[in-house]
């Protein structure tokens, strides 16, 4: 398992910015439960929010596209403490009903996959609540899970992406064991 939790080193990071500039595209990015903040902060330039968390917004075309970093240093679980909550309430606020989208690490709902959802996100009901006062929210992807599942929040569709790496075995037994996988 260990070979899944490293950080990114310096180096390494460095090499994936020069690679994501060769798409000639706008990147945004969000620390995962396994990134380091300060690297990441380092090696991406991008409108980081003024606070210790690496949260950002951005309006695009028509559209709020909000960055909410949910990683708790040291934990697999993350966090929405009342500090992202201000600053998420700020972000939505700012939008002026303009479609938005929410993008962080840790899905803010339950997925079935009982040992991913232990401690998965302190503080998802009040996530869930603010959303729900926003319903210009439309969309909240997610990562950290490892495979595709969706559920509403909010009244929002929330959806968990694939991955490129390992992917987390879909075992909805009431108690499973750790389990990653090889999937295509």
């Amino acid at each position: 398992f260990n070979q899944f939790t490293e950080q990114f080193s310096v180096s390494q990071l460095a090499e994936l910015v020069r690679q994501l500039r060769r798409l000639e595209i706008e990147v945004l990015v969000l620390p995962g439960n396994h990134d380091d903040r300060a690297s990441m902060k380092a090696a991406f330039d991008q409108p980081w929010a003024d606070a210790e968390h690496l949260s950002w917004a951005v309006d695009r075309e028509g559209v709020r596209i909000v960055g909410l970093d949910t990683q708790r240093p040291g934990a697999d679980g993350g966090l929405f403490d009342p500090e992202r909550e201000a600053w998420l309430a700020e972000a939505l606020a700012g939008a002026d009903g303009r479609p938005t989208v929410i993008a962080m690490h840790h899905p803010p709902f339950s997925t079935g996959i009982t040992w991913m959802d232990r401690d998965m996100l302190p503080g998802a009901d009040r996530f869930e609540a603010l959303v729900a006062a926003h319903p210009n929210v439309t969309r909240i992807v997610c990562g950290h899970i490892h495979r595709p599942v969706q559920s509403l929040v909010g009244g929002a569709l929330a959806t968990v992406g694939l991955s490129t790496v390992h992917h987390v075995a879909l075992n909805l037994a009431d108690v499973s064991p750790i389990e990653l996988i090889r999937d295509p």
